[in-house]
Formats: C-alpha cells, sequence, structure tokens
C-alpha cells in the first residue's frame, strides 16, 4: 500500500439496484468526489457483478471507497466479504464484522458478555406469556423495516412463528442514536454525543423511521453528564468487541437510568444532508469534508499497516 496520494475508487450502486433502496445517487457521488482531498485521484464506478474480471479492475487502485449497500439480491454484506475474499482495500467493515452486527439474534448474548444491557429474546411460551408491549423484528433486517409493535391481546402468530423474525419487550423509554468515526488521523475510533430521536406527535410507543411514528433528532438532550459519558462509553466498546473499523451508528434507550443496547448499523449511510451520522457530524464541528477524508486515513492506516506486518512476519 503507497502513501499518499491514493488512487481511490469510489463504488457504488444506485438506490434502485439496492435491496432497501438507500439514498445513494449521483449528487451523493458528486458530494462524495468533492469532499475528497484534491491530493487523492479519483474515479467512479457503479457495481455491476461479482466476477475475477471486475476484481482485477479494483485491484487496480489503493483503496475502494465502498458505497455499495447492495446490489439485486446482494445485500451490502455479501460486497463486503467479496471485496474481503478478493483482497480488494475498501472503506467498510469486513464481512465477519458486519455479520455479528447484523445478527439482532447474537446481541443479547453478545451484550451479557461485555455487561451491557439488550432486551432479551422471546420464545413462543414467553410471548405467550408476556404481559405488556412486545416489539418483532427481522433477525438480519434494516432500516427499521418489518417492525411490529404489539401486546398480549394482538399477537400476530405467523410473523411470530416465523424463524427469520424475533420478539423482544418493548423498552419504553427515551431514544438515542449515537455515531462512531475515525479520530483525525484515522489510527482509532472516537464516540460523538448522542443525540435524541424523538416523535413528532407524543407517543409512548414508536420506532425511528418507522410507520408507528415520525421522528426528529433533537441534537441537544436534556441528558445528564454521567449518563452521557456511559451510553458513549457502552457503544465505543461495542463497536470496537464487533471488530467494526470506520463508521458506526448504533441505537439505544434509556429506561430506569439503564442502557439498552437496540440496534447497530455497521456501514451508516452517508448522503450529506438526509442521512443522520454525517449531520450528527455537522453538529460536531465536523465537515461531510473532513468526515469522508478521516475515513481514507483510517483505511489507508489499517492496509498500510497490514502490508508492513505481512513484510516483516
Amino acid at each position: 500500500m503507497k502513501t499518499f496520494p491514493l488512487n481511490i475508487l469510489i463504488l457504488y450502486s444506485d438506490s434502485a439496484f439496492t435491496p432497501w433502496k438507500e439514498n445513494i445517487n449521483a449528487q451523493t457521488v458528486v458530494s462524495l468526489v468533492q469532499a475528497m482531498s484534491l491530493q487523492h485521484h479519483v474515479t467512479i464506478t457503479h457495481f455491476n457483478c461479482m466476477d475475477d474480471c471486475f476484481a482485477s479492475f479494483l485491484k487496480r487502485f489503493d483503496l475502494v471507497y465502498n458505497v455499495c449497500y447492495g446490489f439485486e439480491n446482494y445485500s451490502q454484506t455479501d460486497i463486503a466479504g467479496w471485496l474481503d475474499a478478493n483482497e480488494i482495500p475498501h472503506t467498510s467493515s469486513s464481512y465477519a464484522a458486519q455479520m455479528i452486527a447484523q445478527d439482532k439474534g447474537m446481541l443479547p448474548s453478545l451484550c451479557d458478555e461485555m455487561g451491557l444491557y439488550t432486551p432479551r429474546l422471546l420464545d413462543i411460551e414467553e410471548i405467550l406469556q408476556h404481559k405488556g408491549t412486545m416489539l418483532l423484528k427481522p433477525r438480519f433486517g434494516s432500516l427499521h423495516r418489518g417492525i411490529h409493535i404489539f401486546n398480549e391481546h394482538q399477537i400476530p402468530f405467523n410473523l411470530v412463528l416465523d424463524k427469520d423474525n424475533l420478539v423482544q419487550p418493548y423498552i419504553n423509554g427515551k431514544e438515542f442514536t449515537v455515531a462512531v468515526l475515525p479520530t483525525e488521523d484515522g489510527k482509532s475510533s472516537v464516540c460523538l454525543p448522542p443525540v435524541e430521536v424523538v416523535p413528532f406527535e407524543q407517543k409512548e410507543m414508536f420506532i425511528a423511521g418507522n410507520a408507528s411514528g415520525k421522528t426528529y433528532i433533537n441534537y441537544e438532550p436534556a441528558i445528564e453528564t454521567t449518563l452521557r459519558e456511559r451510553i458513549m462509553n457502552h457503544v465505543l466498546r461495542l463497536h470496537r468487541r464487533i471488530g467494526l473499523m470506520g463508521m458506526s451508528r448504533t441505537d439505544v434507550r434509556v429506561l430506569d437510568n439503564k442502557v439498552y443496547i437496540l440496534d447497530v448499523n455497521a456501514m451508516p449511510n452517508i448522503e450529506p444532508k438526509q442521512s443522520f451520522l454525517p449531520n450528527i457530524g455537522y453538529y460536531n464541528g465536523i465537515t461531510y469534508a473532513e468526515l469522508i477524508n478521516r475515513m481514507v486515513n483510517c483505511f489507508h492506516h489499517h492496509y498500510y499497516q497490514r502490508q508492513k506486518e505481512k513484510m516483516y512476519a
């Protein structure tokens, strides 16, 4: 891996081709190009297949800036796995780390191992006996899709019995989302202060970005310093334990002063005006250009260090 300037390829798939229709389009890619340091040589290409010819083309570049959130039936995790398998340096967490973050069925045991709280998983017997509100969600879902809120009188048995779904008690507390991003030199990670996800209509039950109610972000939540620092500590520890690199965004809820980890997004969207993480960065004095170049520094450092270790092994 050579030092700067780098030959960088922006690899993307337009929203129309991704499974979840994320905010990736020509304007997003233009914003990325404009954000890149002028010392780099930047090329753009659309992801089109997983074959040896395309892999050979990608290997011509020092770093692939990966904003491919899937392609047709391939998920973003599949794309990362293919890049890993072909030893192509790219700006997304590894396939293994993304699989851990994506699998909500693994989160309870992982949090328990770390001494963190997360809503426990309910089996069918517990669901039938549970008194109170429950939450059903896909084990490998994303973007808050496929989520259902119900109680013991409204159990959607067809969904509950689907092995690809999980059921947990609903945590009726304040919700926060927390961004992790690289330090300026790219050699470590830093957690930004939590921002609160607030429903537009005052409702006891809501899901961010879900039909259960639209929400907005409060960048200055009324939260005690000790609780804010505890949330940040938990999220950063989890980011590192999973093995995530670059950026991540974690949703938590706080109830009775306990911090519950809800979901970990291993590859947050980076549309500069609509996406959570860039806007959280803006609020903390981190421009879009700085955010993108921190990512370049992070993954350049990672792959450069890996190459040095191979040389001296």
